[in-house]
């Protein structure tokens, strides 16, 4: 009798956890699916570390979750905006294309840059300081169909890049060495 209660017992715990682990995802899917766009990405930066068997990434067109019990949920980007991250480096970078929330890691993580963004016809976008994540990135959110030039500055080090943010434009841009 008492092997009979153990195995019971056993049996009741098992399944009770797997059912908080299908209810938390669905938790957690209402909780991000309910908030805007910028809401969502700063929630999804939260869960990076949190809840690392949740793949979260971001497109053209939409931040992407996609959870463990084979479930997606997807946020629409603004039609005028776009996502875009940068993680300036100094020694070690990665390649990407598509910014991975989840998995992404820069080097230079919750420090201070300044940025100086001009569009193609030289008018000054952003001129100011921002501090990258605990990920490593700069999150910018810049106007679909058109071209920047981006000035990075680190104390005395420096980098220039051309970004676009026409569909062919990329999420992750992980090629800013500062020199």
């Amino acid at each position: 009798m008492k092997n009979i209660f153990i195995i019971l017992l056993i049996t009741l715990l098992f399944f009770s956890c797997e059912d908080d682990s299908v209810t938390n995802y669905e938790e957690l899917n209402n909780e991000i699916t309910s908030l805007d766009i910028l809401d969502a990405i700063h929630l999804a930066n939260k869960w990076a570390n949190k809840y690392p068997d949740i793949t979260i990434y971001v497109t053209y067109t939409q931040l992407i979750i996609e959870y463990p019990n084979n479930t997606n949920a997807f946020i629409p980007i603004p039609e005028n905006q776009m996502y875009v991250v940068i993680a300036p480096y100094i020694e070690t970078t990665h390649a990407c294309e598509t910014h991975y929330i989840s998995s992404c890691q820069g080097e230079l993580k919750e420090t201070e840059f300044d940025l100086i963004i001009k569009e193609k016809d030289g008018a000054i976008f952003f001129d100011g300081s921002m501090t990258s994540l605990k990920n490593g990135f700069i999150e910018l959110w810049l106007p679909k169909n058109n071209e920047f030039d981006l000035s990075i500055f680190l104390n005395s080090q420096k980098v220039q890049l051309n970004i676009n943010t026409f569909e062919t434009g990329i999420t992750c841009i992980t090629t800013a060495k500062l020199k």
